[in-house]
């Protein structure tokens, strides 16, 4: 009996959910790629005032943070680098 009544809560809660909607979908319209609609130099000209518009970092910025990447890949490269030594020297030792 109580097996069955949980089922059918379960049941219920599972109507309710996927009945209930969650939005109004009758509004939505599929949006059309505009891209077809221009030629190539509208393009560029539209993609050169994107770029304008772009925050670039200043060149200090930018050394800084690839001094950052370099040093954390470095880091990553030295550790995975000592386990892979560790390992070796542990499996010669098992081995010998």
């Amino acid at each position: 009996m109580k097996n069955k009544m949980s089922q059918h809560l379960l049941h219920s809660s599972l109507l309710l959910c996927y009945n209930t909607p969650l939005m109004d979908t009758s509004k939505l319209t599929i949006a059309k790629p505009a891209i077809g609609k221009i030629g190539p130099i509208q393009f560029i000209r539209q993609s050169i005032e994107e770029l304008k518009k772009v925050s670039w970092p200043t060149r200090a910025e930018t050394i800084k943070l690839t001094l950052i990447v370099f040093a954390v890949s470095a880091a990553v490269g030295a550790y995975i680098g000592g386990l892979d030594f560790l390992y070796t020297k542990l499996v010669e030792l098992i081995l010998k």
